[in-house]
């Protein structure tokens, strides 16, 4: 409630992030994911808790859905954090989940790579065949974040 609102209040935050790295282990790929993304859409930035989250994404990475891989990927993107072996194990989880992304789901995906300057080519080919095949369920937003991703790699 508090990121939708967009209310960053530190001391709640900083208690979040302590009681989260402690329970990091009982967290499903949803609950990372909504953590990062609440983080991010705040924009600040938690070193520590975001490293945690990067971790514990890699080691449930073969559960993540589609939504999972292209939130934390956003969430990564919009804090400017380049965790190399997540955008790996993001990439590869992704590949084979394509037929599964929505227009949103890949479009956030190309922009999160593109933003952070990683040219994954063969995940890049990938959603590009496959946001090819459903342009028409793209938006404005999606349409232009999309092209803009491949312009900029």
């Amino acid at each position: 409630a508090f990121a939708k609102l967009r209310i960053k209040h530190r001391p709640l935050l900083a208690a979040i992030s302590a009681a989260a790295l402690r329970k990091l282990g009982e967290f499903a790929p949803q609950h990372l994911t909504n953590t990062a993304w609440s983080f991010a859409h705040l924009h600040v930035s938690d070193s520590p808790l975001m490293d945690a989250i990067a971790a514990g994404s890699i080691a449930r990475i073969g559960v993540c859905n589609a939504q999972n891989l292209a939130n934390i990927a956003w969430a990564f993107a919009t804090l400017a954090l380049k965790n190399m072996p997540l955008l790996a194990a993001i990439s590869s989880a992704a590949m084979p989940k394509m037929p599964m992304f929505q227009a949103q789901h890949l479009s956030n995906t190309a922009w999160s790579f593109s933003t952070l300057g990683v040219a994954d080519l063969p995940l890049m080919d990938a959603i590009a065949s496959a946001a090819s095949s459903s342009i028409e369920n793209f938006g404005a937003q999606g349409l232009a974040n999309t092209l803009w991703s491949y312009a900029k790699l």
